[in-house]
């Protein structure tokens, strides 16, 4: 046998070794049932990019905040300034986000920490927030004025449009009442706590004097508020006015303030026993609004657009949403659902092809 056989029966022996280690190793290691994505969503342009995904069958917090730090720390090697990190608010992310600095106790908060290349700069970060699923399940609320936020009033303007066959200017459906349905859809709360369905309960309330509707002041406010909380923080039209406008120093006296009103108000908000809602099981919606507040008031706005030569004009809040690796995903279910197979590797050709 020459040397050259040799080589060719060594290197095919550990080819079959390689193959046996990984067929082992795949035998012992638990199917993934998640898929962990990073993506990175420029501030002051129009792009976004994929980094990276990893198939999980679960990781520890502080496994993630290391995967956050080297996601922060290669971007910085090709010059992307980090200056927000998203996430939505399982338990897991709020290990990880204290395991990267951050604290998330509303009497001590700090929705930010240091950036892991520069400790002098802070990344600040934001949790998704939704409400409707908050106060469909616990029906009433009572705000820090002790009056009760009652979810019916909601239940009730859906079934007197449905009986009478219009709506009061507003899209409530049978949809936005059985939310548990569609628990995702963020679009559905924003539909809810909306100015238009404030308007047609206060209408039905004060005008139309329906029994039903009695006593929904405490409801319309709360709807109000969150209805203007929701356009500040997903600002995205630069002709946009009022609290959809972006995040200007010249508009600051308008949106600032009610921020600070809003943040005061859930700070106040409690279940009907009592206890205080951001400390209740059903605290990440509430955390994640107070947490959006606070980094846009605490040092986003001013190191972006108010400092002295600040790389922007004005801010879109709309940035620092999780819609957009949603939209991600839902473009990624589109692309498998057009083909007859799934192939193992479809999330890659994905992401591959969004790079």
């Amino acid at each position: 046998m020459n040397r050259r056989s040799e080589n060719g029966m060594q290197k095919s022996l550990q080819t079959l070794d390689l193959q046996s280690q990984l067929l082992t190793l795949l035998s012992i290691s638990p199917v993934a049932k998640d898929a962990l994505v990073l993506m990175a969503v420029c501030v002051n342009s129009s792009w976004k990019i994929p980094c990276g995904y990893f198939f999980v069958d679960g990781l520890s917090g502080s496994e993630r905040a290391n995967l956050v730090k080297t996601c922060i720390k290669k971007l910085n090697d090709v010059g992307v300034d980090v200056v927000s990190l998203t996430c939505d608010g399982p338990s897991c992310h709020f290990a990880m986000l204290k395991a990267l600095g951050a604290c998330l106790e509303p009497g001590t908060l700090q929705p930010y920490f240091s950036h892991p290349m520069d400790p002098k700069k802070n990344v600040a970060r934001h949790l998704s927030y939704v409400g409707e699923n908050t106060l469909g399940e616990k029906h009433i609320l009572i705000d820090k004025d002790g009056e009760k936020i009652c979810w019916d009033y909601t239940v009730a303007l859906e079934k007197l449009q449905n009986k009478e066959g219009l709506r009061l200017d507003n899209k409530l459906k049978l949809a936005h009442i059985k939310w548990w349905q569609q628990k995702m859809k963020v679009n559905l709360a924003a539909q809810v706590f909306s100015s238009s369905v404030a308007n047609a309960i206060e209408y039905c309330n004060k005008e139309l004097k329906l029994p039903q509707f009695q006593g929904s002041e405490a409801t319309v406010k709360l709807i109000k508020l969150f209805d203007g909380l929701f356009d500040i923080l997903n600002s995205r039209n630069p002709c946009a006015k009022g609290y959809k406008a972006p995040l200007l120093v010249a508009n600051k006296s308008v949106w600032d303030p009610y921020l600070d009103n809003a943040y005061n108000y859930i700070l106040g908000l409690k279940s009907a026993d009592g206890q205080l809602m951001h400390t209740t099981r059903r605290k990440t919606g509430f955390i994640g609004f107070l947490a959006a507040v606070k980094s846009i008031k605490a040092g986003q706005f001013h190191e972006l657009v108010e400092r002295a030569e600040a790389p922007m004009k004005y801010l879109f809040s709309y940035k620092f949403s999780q819609d957009h690796l949603e939209l991600f995903f839902v473009q990624s279910d589109q692309q498998e659902a057009s083909t007859t197979t799934q192939p193992p590797g479809s999330l890659h050709q994905h992401i591959s092809a969004c790079s």
